[in-house]
C-alpha cells in the first residue's frame, strides 16, 4: 500500500468495502402538542429605603419666671340681690264674642270733652235749635216744607244716632237692633286671637266691630236725604227755582247740625274725630248772618222769625267755624309737646352714652 502524496488527500476506498445499511422502518406521526405560554414575571414594586427619622431639635432647657407677687385682694361686701318686682299677671284672653256680651250689659266710659269738639257740640246745638224754625221756608212754602219734611229728617237722624248706642253697647228699641244686624256687605272673619290681642293692647275702652253698612246706616240715610228734598214736592211751595232751592238749603243745614251733633256724640264714644263737619258750619255762618240783616232791611218791615232763625243759625256756624281754628292750635300744641319730648329723650340718650 502506498502513502499519499499529501496529507490532505485522503485514500480511495473500494467499492463493496462499506456494507450497504439495513432500511429503517417508518415512524409513526406523533400528535402535535400545544404550546403554553409561559407568564410574564411581573415586575416586583421598587422597594424604597426606609428613611430615618429626623431627630428633633433639642431645645436648651429655659428657667421658668418667678410668678407676680399680687397683694391679697380685699373680699367685697355681699350684697343681697334687690328684690324683683312682682309682674302683674296677663289679663285672661276673652273671645270678642265675650267681650261683646260683656259691653252690652254696661254702657262703656265716655271720653271727656275739651276744647274744640266740646264747642262743635255746642255749635251744633245751637245750629239745631235755629233750624227747627222756618226761617226761610215759611216764606215760600207750605207746611210739608216746615214742618213734615224736618219731622221725616229728625227721624232719619234720630236712627243714626241709635246706631252710635247700638255700637257702644246701649240699650235700643228691638227693631233698631234688627236692623242693624242686617249687614249689607258681608264683613272678613276676624281670627279670635288676633281681635282679643288687639283688645288687650287698647288704652281707652274696648269697642263693638259693628259692621258698616247696614240696613240700619241706610235707612237713617235715606230719610235725612228724603226730608231735605221735601220743597221740591210740597204743591203749596212757590214754583221758583230760587225759593225751592232756599228751602232745600235750610233743611240742608239743618241736617247738617243733627249730623254733627251725632258724630261728636259718637266721638265721646271713643269714635274718630273728623274736622270736615266745622268746615261746612262757614255756610251756616254766611246764610243765618244774609238772611238775619234781610229781615231787618226788608220793606214790609221786620221778620221775626226770620231775624231770629237766620241769627241763631249764624251764631251756631260762627261758633263751628272757630273750631277750625281752635283744633288747629290745639294740634299745633300737641306737635310742640311731642317734640319737647323727643328733643329730652335724645339729650339724655346720649348723657347715658358719654357716662
Amino acid at each position: 500500500m502506498s502513502m499519499p502524496a499529501h496529507k490532505d488527500e485522503l485514500p480511495e476506498l473500494p467499492e463493496d468495502a462499506l456494507a450497504e445499511l439495513p432500511e429503517l422502518p417508518e415512524l409513526p406521526e406523533l400528535p402535535e402538542v400545544p404550546v403554553v405560554k409561559a407568564k410574564e414575571p411581573k415586575e416586583p414594586a421598587p422597594v424604597k429605603p426606609p428613611t430615618k427619622p429626623e431627630p428633633a431639635p433639642v431645645k436648651p432647657p429655659t428657667k421658668p419666671e418667678p410668678a407676680p407677687v399680687q397683694p391679697p385682694e380685699t373680699p367685697e361686701p355681699v350684697r343681697e340681690p334687690a328684690p324683683t318686682p312682682a309682674q302683674p299677671e296677663p289679663p285672661p284672653i276673652t273671645p270678642p264674642q265675650a267681650v261683646a256680651d260683656a259691653m252690652t250689659e254696661e254702657r262703656s266710659p265716655k271720653r271727656d270733652l275739651t276744647g274744640a269738639p266740646l264747642h262743635l257740640q255746642k255749635a251744633a246745638l245751637i245750629a239745631l235749635v235755629g233750624g227747627l224754625i222756618p226761617w226761610q221756608t215759611l216764606d215760600y212754602g207750605g207746611p210739608m216744607s216746615w214742618a213734615v219734611g224736618k219731622l221725616v229728617l229728625l227721624a232719619g237722624a234720630w236712627l243714626l244716632w241709635k246706631s252710635v248706642d247700638l255700637r257702644s253697647g246701649a240699650a235700643v228699641p228691638g227693631f233698631v237692633a234688627s236692623l242693624g244686624k242686617i249687614e249689607l256687605i258681608k264683613s272678613k272673619e276676624v281670627d279670635p286671637k288676633a281681635a282679643a290681642r288687639r283688645a288687650a293692647r287698647q288704652t281707652g275702652p274696648t269697642k263693638l266691630d259693628v259692621p258698616f253698612p247696614t240696613a240700619l246706616h241706610i235707612a237713617g240715610l235715606a230719610l235725612l236725604v228724603l226730608g231735605c228734598f221735601f220743597p221740591t214736592f210740597d204743591p203749596a211751595h212757590d214754583p221758583k227755582f230760587e225759593f225751592q232751592l232756599k228751602s232745600v238749603a235750610e233743611l240742608g243745614m239743618l241736617a247738617w247740625a243733627a249730623g254733627t251733633w251725632i258724630h261728636i256724640y259718637a266721638y265721646e264714644r271713643w269714635a274718630s274725630f273728623s274736622p270736615i263737619y266745622p268746615m261746612i258750619f262757614i255756610g251756616l255762618l254766611v246764610a243765618g248772618l244774609q238772611k238775619a240783616v234781610a229781615s231787618v232791611t226788608a220793606d214790609t218791615g221786620l221778620d221775626y222769625i226770620g231775624f231770629a232763625g237766620g241769627l241763631i243759625v249764624g251764631i251756631g256756624g260762627g261758633m263751628a267755624a272757630y273750631t277750625i281754628v281752635e283744633s288747629m292750635m290745639e294740634a299745633k300744641r300737641e306737635g310742640d309737646q311731642k317734640k319737647a319730648l323727643e328733643i329730652e329723650r335724645r339729650k339724655s340718650a346720649r348723657e347715658r352714652k358719654t357716662d
